[in-house]
């Protein structure tokens, strides 16, 4: 892993640490759409290099919002975004931003789903 790989997932950890204190009080309704209107956004096969960081991000600060067991809602509309986050053309992307993006999102599937919420301190 590169030293700016290596800086830019720090930068990612702290980022969603600060991130779930600000959203923390989203409702699950509001969850629930936002999901949707990324979800649509990833399944788009036509999305341009340069915003799909900015889409996988929006993804990784919805998912800071959802507790380690959600609502059946909320799991219900985290299935798309799953599965485009597995799928070759983002697993396999050539892009290092977007590579940084979708390990972020999955590191936060992963993290609320077997530790919990983020530790206030490392």
């Amino acid at each position: 892993m590169s030293r700016k790989t290596t800086v830019t997932l720090c930068f990612v950890i702290t980022k969603r640490m600060a991130s779930t204190n600000e959203t923390e009080n989203l409702g699950e309704s509001d969850t629930v759409k936002n999901l949707k209107h990324v979800e649509r956004k990833l399944l788009r096969c036509n999305v341009p290099v340069d915003e799909l960081p900015e889409v996988l991000d929006n993804l990784d600060l919805i998912l800071s919002t959802v507790n380690q067991l959600p609502s059946e809602p909320i799991q219900e509309a985290l299935v798309p975004s799953m599965k485009a986050l597995i799928s070759d053309e983002l697993l396999r992307h050539t892009d290092e931003d977007v590579n940084i993006s979708v390990t972020s999102c999955i590191l936060g599937i992963l993290w609320r789903r077997y530790w919990g919420s983020v530790p206030a301190t490392l």
